[in-house]
């Protein structure tokens, strides 16, 4: 607003002075021909021929001064515009990041005052005998404080599937929340752990070992580890044995080609880590099954 106004009264004045000029000429040169015209003919015509020549030659001289005050003028703008344009930015830029400051701190003291209230139990221990409260009342006020905290989904299934007894709507309910919760965290691998062996104990062999292999996807080196085949109760059928098997062995051969050593994998004259530790769990089914040569050499 200041920069419109200066500009205004700059042009304002210039005009004032072109508008002076101009009834100078018309009026005060004609009174005083002397001082445009020293001559001794007495020819009016000649003087005012004179009088326009001057006149002319003065509003030319008075054009050029004035396109030098503009140009000036404009040359003074050009540089102050990227200025102008730098404060306009730099206040853009600082009401954003207070604004963006001002979201951040709220969802900080959103989700600490959720992670509180989720922990809260865990935290006063023996002195929390006065809560009659359960658990889940924790997590869903945790949710309530804030939605987007993580492993929300994660608490609540484990809450629901331990506590619900026999309640078999509320097992279902606790598999979908925890399946819901591992789309969201694939990389989660407790959550996978919890739901392989949910689906085992309520006898749905095949679903474990779909989400076994899932799991084994992520991280394939948990194929070594023994507590994920070491319960009898996989084995229900020859069947489901062979389809465990086979997700172990898949992810062990994975194991051997990202290090570069398929040929050893393929080389079933020698057992494999993964061939000593099932061994240990075949119980009365047959050996070929617990053998990568009998998914690999046909």
């Amino acid at each position: 607003m200041e920069e419109q106004y200066k500009k205004f009264l700059i042009v304002s004045t210039l005009s004032v002075i072109l508008c002076l000029i101009l009834i100078f000429g018309v009026y005060i040169l004609p009174i005083s021909p002397k001082l445009i015209i020293k001559t001794e003919s007495s020819d009016q015509i000649a003087n005012q021929i004179a009088y326009m020549n001057f006149l002319l030659t003065f509003l030319a001289t008075l054009g050029t001064v004035t396109g030098l005050a503009f140009a000036l003028y404009g040359y003074y703008q050009t540089q102050k515009i990227p200025e102008l344009v730098k404060d306009q930015v730099r206040k853009q830029i600082n009401v954003q990041m207070n604004q963006v400051t001002n979201e951040m701190n709220e969802t900080v003291k959103k989700s600490l005052k959720a992670l509180v209230q989720l922990s809260e139990r865990s935290v006063l221990g023996r002195h929390n005998y006065v809560n009659p409260l359960s658990p889940l009342y924790d997590i869903e006020e945790a949710e309530q404080t804030f939605p987007e905290l993580w492993g929300l989904e994660y608490f609540k299934a484990i809450y629901k599937w331990y506590e619900s007894y026999d309640f078999k709507n509320k097992k279902d309910e606790a598999i979908a929340l925890m399946k819901s919760h591992i789309e969201k965290n694939p990389e989660h691998i407790k959550a996978y752990i919890y739901l392989i062996f949910w689906h085992k104990i309520s006898g749905s062999h095949i679903e474990a070992i779909i989400v076994l292999r899932d799991l084994l996807k992520v991280q394939p080196s948990l194929c070594y580890e023994e507590g994920l085949y070491q319960d009898l109760d996989w084995n229900s059928s020859r069947e489901i044995v062979e389809f465990r098997n086979k997700v172990l062995f898949d992810a062990e051969k994975k194991l051997y080609e990202a290090e570069g050593k398929l040929d050893e994998f393929f080389d079933f004259g020698k057992p494999t880590v993964l061939e000593e530790k099932l061994q240990k769990y075949r119980a009365n089914m047959e050996m070929e099954i617990f053998k990568r040569k009998y998914f690999y050499a046909r």
